[in-house]
């Protein structure tokens, strides 16, 4: 994930997320607030239940966005280096695990 908007998206397909809802997850994650990151993660692991997706698999899709949260803000150029990798390992994680990639706009 490289750009907010993708986390954005990523919570609206996966964890049944309203547009605000994931802007309200986006923010929680630019300001880094660890009790609302806590509270987003309930929320998030629950719509992905009920979109069919397991527990574990939603826990570490949310983990990989959280990480993009510790790293979202730093100058571009190593950013886009580090998220190459991990867009790649999203994509394939949720290709292997869920076949979620093509309601997804990557």
């Amino acid at each position: 994930m490289v750009y907010q908007e993708q986390v954005m998206r990523v919570a609206q397909v996966v964890g049944g997320y309203s547009l605000g809802g994931a802007d309200l997850l986006r923010r929680a994650m630019g300001k880094k607030n660890v009790e609302e990151m806590k509270r987003q993660r309930a929320v998030f692991i629950k719509g992905a239940g009920e979109r069919g997706v397991k527990e574990s698999v939603a826990t570490e899709i949310f983990d990989l966005m959280e990480k993009f949260a510790g790293y979202g803000l730093i100058s571009r150029t190593p950013q886009l280096i580090l998220m190459s990798h991990t867009r790649r390992h999203i994509s394939r994680f949720i290709t292997q695990r869920h076949s979620l990639l093509p309601t997804c706009a990557w």
